[in-house]
């Protein structure tokens, strides 16, 4: 499976989080998953850092150090993303989250998320 890691569901893997679900974390440990996490999660943890909107244990750094040490590939966004995601239903209004759903489109992914808003979307989840 093809998985595409939302940004909460990486954050809660690399910080020990329990509010991880038993499945999320079996699909995110499953190294005959191909995963990803979107270059946009990464932007979005910045922001979220510096605006005091997120705190971590270890820093943005580990997070990175993590994904890459577990063998999650960063997806970059690619002009077809941004074409996708003009066509979106305005569902969901945080752009980081929409961004994720027309990448998992584009690349037909399966997004890992509790998010409720991205799960109207037709697209296929796991929690």
């Amino acid at each position: 499976m093809n998985v595409l890691l939302d940004t909460h569901s990486l954050l809660w893997m690399a910080e020990g989080d329990n509010r991880l679900s038993a499945l999320a974390r079996a699909e995110i440990e499953n190294r005959n998953n191909l995963r990803f996490v979107s270059i946009a999660s990464y932007w979005e943890m910045a922001i979220k850092l510096q605006l005091g909107k997120l705190q971590l244990k270890k820093g943005l750094r580990s997070v990175i150090d993590f994904a890459t040490q577990l063998g999650v590939k960063t997806l970059t966004i690619d002009i077809q993303h941004i074409e996708l995601l003009k066509e979106l239903k305005s569902i969901h209004r945080d752009p980081f989250d929409r961004m994720l759903v027309a990448q998992a489109t584009h690349e037909d992914l399966v997004i890992i998320t509790i998010d409720k808003n991205i799960k109207q979307y037709p697209i296929k989840t796991i929690w």
